[in-house]
């Protein structure tokens, strides 16, 4: 627990940032007001006092002015051992590779220790290549279940269309957690033979690759990589319709790898998953 406070207050320093929790009217009005910036959808500062009021977490980093920069919004779940759901963080976009998002989630990690809670679930789009980076190597949270559209179809321009999300963990004593909370990020080295499945082709398209396209031995048990758009975002804005096929392609190669059994092992140093179609 120390060192995750510790860890926190490492990372907030380098940001330039004070994290804290948010109690005053202004303070969780500011905050609904970046988070509706932020992710262009509508967010009450009343639902925010609520879960002040319940004692869940809302937190707030605030630059050398006061101003604030980022803000992250989470509740407790019910499960058989106290959890925590972090259901939105929000960065200004002149600082998004900051370390305010970083800042952030660590305070949130010792703030659930210190409150007997060992594990924060979340969700995140697959297909955003920095959020991938941010979650699975920086943090070191592991997916555990791919979600179809579970928010529903959205259309403000971070969404634009369905929402499919990877549904992660985040066990927050686990040995490779307390490395990546220490700068040492989880990355995994893939099985030996394992093939590319998807890759984006010389038009930006998504390339599905048979199991069949590249020999793999024994050994590798059918683990592959896939590859995703590397700016989803700007290809949202650009060319829409490329950016659904993307979708299609990420929930049929990794969707359907999970929901046969299989997971995600994580990110290697090219920033690509690593799956294990299980048996």
């Amino acid at each position: 627990m120390d060192s995750a406070r510790r860890h926190a207050s490492e990372a907030s320093a380098r940001a330039g940032v004070e994290v804290r929790t948010l109690g005053s009217g202004a303070e969780l009005q500011a905050a609904a007001d970046l988070l509706t910036d932020v992710w262009q959808t509508p967010f009450d500062e009343h639902i925010l006092r609520a879960l002040d009021l319940s004692g869940n977490y809302v937190a707030g980093a605030f630059d050398p002015a006061g101003v604030l920069v980022g803000t992250s919004v989470a509740w407790a779940s019910v499960a058989p051992a106290p959890e925590l759901h972090s259901h939105v963080t929000g960065v200004l976009p002149g600082l998004r590779r900051s370390g305010v998002g970083v800042a952030l989630k660590l305070h949130q990690r010792a703030w659930s220790l210190e409150h007997g809670i060992g594990t924060i679930t979340w969700t995140f789009d697959p297909l955003v290549r920095r959020n991938a980076v941010f979650n699975l190597a920086r943090l070191g949270a592991v997916a555990c279940g791919y979600l179809e559209n579970i928010y529903g179809d959205r259309p403000d321009a971070v969404n634009l269309g369905e929402t499919d999300r990877l549904w992660l963990r985040w066990e927050l004593t686990d040995p490779a957690v307390e490395a990546a909370a220490g700068g040492t990020p989880r990355r995994v080295r893939p099985p030996e033979g394992a093939t590319q499945r998807l890759q984006p082709g010389p038009d930006g398209e998504p390339v599905e690759l048979s199991a069949s396209a590249a020999p793999a031995p024994p050994a590798a048990a059918g683990a592959f990589i896939c590859r995703v758009h590397p700016d989803i975002e700007v290809l949202r804005r650009e060319d829409p319709v490329l950016a659904g096929d993307w979708r299609l392609a990420i929930r049929r190669v990794i969707g359907g790898a999970l929901q046969a059994g299989g997971r995600v092992l994580g990110l290697d140093e090219s920033g690509d998953y690593v799956i294990d179609p299980g048996a």
